[in-house]
């Protein structure tokens, strides 16, 4: 009948003897060893099958630590006392042993070993995959806030990531395909077209100096092989300039030509004479476009070529444009603004040589272009004096303004910009000075301002439309009342009507429309 605890799964404790310490597991008598051997490996098996495996192996270090001890203390007293053992231990069985107290025998030792290696192969096959468990849950309690990478663990995504990994290869290798192709095809890497139907050339073209730069076609070894010389097949002839007869036709011939399959037959003296041809075409709707662009008063002789110069001549007129430049800006630092005249004999160097001066900044070339534009326009406010003005001194002011925005190298979109601004804020001052001068009685001052500005916006006129000449009219709408600004509009048209005049007009009046429309836009009002 089995023990109780081999039943439960469990190691009974140790059983002393009555005459001594306690016995040794694995202590047996040699006249006994045959008879007991049956009976030891009968006691092995029992245990190691009715035990589970997790209450025998969770203990199992400190379990060998107290058999060994016990053996230890066994070996100690029967030195002491000489006493014979009655009976052992071996994995919860019992064994009658000799009273002759002797060491343990060979086979004890060799049951011992084999039971120490079956625990180890069971503890190995049993734990490691708790272990592998144990250290899954330990990584999704760190990762509380992480989610875990599942792919280490389960073999459904494994088997997802393979099949993963097998669709960016695919991915790849038909990107990789595809980009090879398409630079075979560039390169000509076996791409015969004089196989294919309305094929314009083969192989690759190139201009041949020995036939005075003519295209002719070669083919390399793969496209154009060694039979196609000796055959017949037919080619469809195609040319660009349409030199050759029967272009876009299809022929047979017995005998490949490179000269027959060109599509060019121009030499490179009649393709620069075309490229320099398409070059000035090009040039010349570039000047209709910016001529469609910029307003009427902007002068069209501005927008033409340069005069040419020899190279030598070139460089002395660059030279002494910049002497005169440098001169300027050392002026503008020192707190002065260039005289009229030293602007004009940079425009009158740089018109004369064909050249432009260069700038360090942006803002420098600006700034000195609205230094020209407040000179001419001053000029302009100064010819108001008269007693009448003649409007032909509009077309020099304007010619200046526009021919040295090319010597100083501004895009002439940007300079009527630029011109607009300055006549947007001398507007406004004119108008605030009229203003003052007419709540002072001055009435002989303040048709002299209003005839300057007549004459301003008569050669730079603004746009009726224009942003800044809205801004003028909101600014002189909050400061000025609208009695007085329709008086201040009453005496523009007066001024106009007397001062102002054409060279081709020989009565007091002059039809300004314009000008009475823009000085109306300026003070907020409209014309009735």
């Amino acid at each position: 009948m089995k023990d109780a605890s081999l039943e439960e799964g469990r190691i009974p404790p140790l059983r002393r003897n009555v005459d001594g310490p306690c016995e040794p597991p694995a202590l047996q008598a040699k006249e006994h060893e045959k008879q007991d051997m049956p009976h030891c490996f009968t006691l092995i098996t029992t245990a190691l099958i009715n035990i589970s495996p997790p209450a025998a192996f969770a203990g199992e270090p400190s379990r060998r630590n107290k058999l060994r001890d016990q053996r230890l203390a066994w070996e100690k007293s029967a030195k002491r006392s000489g006493a014979a053992q009655k009976k052992g231990q071996i994995l919860g069985g019992f064994v009658e042993l000799s009273r002759q107290p002797e060491g343990p025998s060979r086979v004890d030792v060799d049951l011992e070993k084999g039971a120490t290696y079956v625990r180890r192969k069971l503890y190995k096959a049993r734990y490691l995959s708790e272990e592998a468990i144990e250290d899954f849950r330990r990584s999704l309690r760190r990762s509380k806030y992480i989610r875990p990478r599942p792919l280490n663990y389960f073999q459904r995504n494994r088997e997802a990531t393979s099949a993963i990994q097998l669709g960016l290869f695919l991915v790849v290798l038909i990107a990789a395909v595809r980009w090879f192709l398409r630079l075979a095809k560039r390169n000509r890497w076996g791409w015969a077209e004089w196989y294919k139907p309305g094929a314009p050339q083969i192989g690759s073209r190139v201009r041949d100096r020995s036939l005075g730069g003519r295209e002719v076609s070669v083919g390399n070894q793969w496209e154009w092989p060694s039979w196609l010389w000796g055959g017949e097949k037919k080619f469809r002839r195609q040319t660009l300039g349409g030199v050759r007869k029967g272009a876009g036709i299809t022929e047979t011939v017995k005998h490949a030509n490179p000269l027959d399959y060109e599509v060019d037959l121009r030499s490179e003296k009649e393709l620069r004479l075309a490229r320099l041809r398409q070059e000035e075409r090009r040039a010349a709707l570039e000047r209709r476009r910016q001529v469609e662009e910029l307003p009427g008063w902007w002068p069209r002789e501005s927008l033409l070529p340069p005069v040419k110069v020899s190279d030598s001549r070139k460089e002395v007129g660059r030279f002494e444009a910049q002497q005169l430049l440098q001169r300027m800006v050392n002026m503008r630092v020192e707190g002065r603004d260039p005289s009229l005249e030293d602007i004009t004999v940079l425009h009158e160097t740089c018109q004369l040589y064909g050249v432009s001066v260069t700038f360090d900044a942006a803002s420098t070339q600006e700034s000195l272009y609205r230094v020209a534009i407040q000179h001419k326009v001053g000029q302009l406010m100064r010819a108001a004096g008269y007693d009448v003005i003649d409007l032909s001194i509009r077309l020099p002011a304007a010619r200046f303004v526009g021919l040295l925005s090319g010597n100083l190298g501004i895009l002439p979109r940007r300079a009527v910009e630029i011109v607009e601004s300055s006549v947007a804020a001398k507007t406004k001052a004119s108008l605030t000075q009229a203003y003052a001068l007419m709540k002072q009685g001055r009435i002989k001052e303040l048709r002299q301002e209003l005839a300057g500005l007549a004459l301003i916006l008569s050669t730079f006129p603004l746009p009726l439309d224009s942003a800044k000449l809205e801004l003028v009219g909101d600014g002189l709408s909050a400061r000025i009342p609208s009695e007085e600004r329709e008086t201040l509009l009453q005496e523009v048209c007066a001024v106009i009507g007397q001062k102002l005049r054409s060279p081709s007009e020989t009565s007091g009046t002059s039809s300004l429309g314009g000008v009475e429309e823009m000085a109306a836009r300026a003070l907020g009002l409209t014309l009735s």
